[in-house]
């Protein structure tokens, strides 16, 4: 579900639930961390004789440099995210498998819905790539009245 053209333009709080951790689907009201796992996709295009940066990205053709799983547009992963009046603190790390290569990044041509995502670039026949982040939700956080 790569389908971030028909979202251009549109933002997001990058606070989007995904799923719960197994190790906490069984949670209780006075967990600490109730908020759900959350996934960021990082994005990048190469140019002739460079390399890739989010710099390259081509507004109209491309979409954004983070997009959330919906494919709205994002800040990177945070630290802390906001859910209604509570911030939780997040651990972020990027998705590293048989279908990426050792950092996590898959190949294509183009961002678009028929893309062929390949682990390995071609300079040929790879102009983009694309890197997944999972962040783990590892607690709320509590504020400390100083006064």
């Amino acid at each position: 579900a790569w389908d971030m053209q028909s979202h251009l333009g549109a933002k997001s709080a990058c606070a989007t639930p995904v799923s719960v951790s197994p190790d906490r689907q069984n949670s209780t009201a006075g967990d600490p961390c109730l908020m759900h796992d959350l996934v960021l996709w990082e994005a990048e295009r190469r140019i002739i004789f460079g390399g890739f940066s989010a710099d390259y990205l081509v507004e109209g053709l491309d979409h954004a440099a983070w997009v959330d799983e919906r494919g709205l547009e994002c800040g990177g992963p945070r630290p802390v995210v906001w859910e209604g009046d509570s911030k939780y603190r997040y651990q972020w790390k990027a998705v590293v498998n048989g279908e990426t290569d050792e950092n996590g990044w898959q190949y294509a041509f183009a961002f678009t819905q028929t893309a062929e995502w390949r682990r390995a670039l071609d300079v040929v026949h790879t102009w983009v790539r694309r890197r997944q982040h999972h962040g783990r939700c590892l607690g709320r956080v509590e504020e400390v009245d100083s006064s």
